[in-house]
């Protein structure tokens, strides 16, 4: 697997505590061209050839001229398994036909929008920089190229919310073709200008929405997505499988020898552009991973094997299964509700 960021925004959305930035001048060149530095350097560093999945994200990757991936996809392409998920994000101020084709052209075969809500007055509360008609328009323009994989990302819990607007938001989606859904709630992170008082705590809303979403026959495959085909890419990541982490702000988890090693390279755009192999590590050793796989198997339809939990966690989490807040299949449990995942993983470790 291989996550690329591009960490640049046409504009900085007052919620976002992502590595992302607004910047007028973007230097697209020099910045794919650090891409491909540390491609080649980690590709060759950790060992890796092959890769199942490639996910753009950001930041807004739609902000680069389609063109400007070009000698990415050259270096990269070679390595890409003949059936590989290639998804990139886009916005819809930035998502065009044009744009749209030309990643196609690539091979990219999966694109998810960040539309956040069909309601205008819901967008400018978040301070989004498009509006419902822009987002249609993208929309339209990813399938008038030929995207069958769509994914459209949505936030709810925001001042104003109610059930008729996530219930319109879900039925524009479906309406446009929409493959895939991601629903997250606004969380109102340290360090963002957003208002605290912007973000609503109504789990029955929650509830409401995602039941409904799943009865529009998109099933919930993990807390905050749903879909007749998962993002391959995403559970990559909660299989715990390797990933390299390509660009100022990503993060890389890779297997080396008989433990595994998380990276990051800089965050500063600059910094990152003027050394792309420079990355701070950290050795993960097996019980924290196993807490991290037993945290992400919670949260998905994967579920998690029993040979990664303790004889005392074994027993707790047998004790959940024979009271139905897990299901048990020979050696693999499976979470029976997604929104108890934080106190089951709780009651699990004691």
């Amino acid at each position: 697997m291989i996550y690329a960021h591009i960490p640049f925004c046409e504009s900085k959305c007052p919620y976002c505590s992502f590595n992302s930035f607004a910047a007028r001048v973007i230097p697209r060149e020099e910045y794919i061209a650090a891409l491909i530095r540390q491609f080649e350097s980690d590709r060759r560093e950790f060992g890796l050839d092959r890769f199942g999945s490639l996910y753009i994200g950001g930041g807004t990757p739609s902000i680069f001229a389609a063109e400007s991936y070009a000698p990415f996809f050259e270096k990269v392409s070679p390595f890409l398994a003949e059936d590989a998920e290639i998804t990139i994000e886009a916005n819809p101020v930035s998502l065009t036909l044009k744009w749209a084709k030309t990643m196609r052209s690539f091979g990219v075969n999966r694109i998810s929008v960040g539309v956040q809500s069909f309601c205008d007055r819901k967008l400018r509360v978040l301070g989004r920089a498009h509006n419902a008609k822009e987002a249609k328009t993208a929309i339209a323009a990813a399938i008038d190229a030929g995207f069958e994989q769509i994914s459209v990302d949505f936030i709810y819990g925001v001042l104003g919310d109610d059930l008729k607007t996530l219930l319109n938001d879900l039925s524009e989606a479906k309406k446009l073709g929409a493959a895939h859904i991601s629903a997250y709630a606004l969380t109102i992170e340290e360090d963002t200008p957003i208002d605290r008082q912007t973000a609503i705590d109504d789990l029955e809303l929650e509830r409401a929405f995602s039941e409904a979403i799943e009865e529009a026959r998109y099933p919930r495959y993990e807390v905050s997505n749903y879909g007749v085909a998962p993002s391959a890419h995403n559970a990559g990541y909660w299989e715990g499988r390797d990933y390299l982490g390509l660009g100022a702000g990503a993060i890389g988890n890779v297997k080396r020898g008989d433990s595994y090693l998380r990276y990051a390279p800089r965050k500063a755009i600059g910094e990152y552009m003027r050394d792309p192999l420079c990355k701070t590590t950290e050795a993960i050793d097996e019980k924290t991973r196993n807490d991290e796989l037993l945290m992400l198997g919670l949260r998905c339809d994967h579920g998690f094997e029993a040979r990664i939990l303790s004889e005392k966690e074994r027993e707790r989490a047998d004790f959940l299964a024979r009271n139905g807040r897990l299901n048990a299949r020979g050696e693999r449990y499976f979470n029976a509700d997604f929104w108890l995942s934080d106190e089951i993983w709780l009651y699990i470790k004691g």
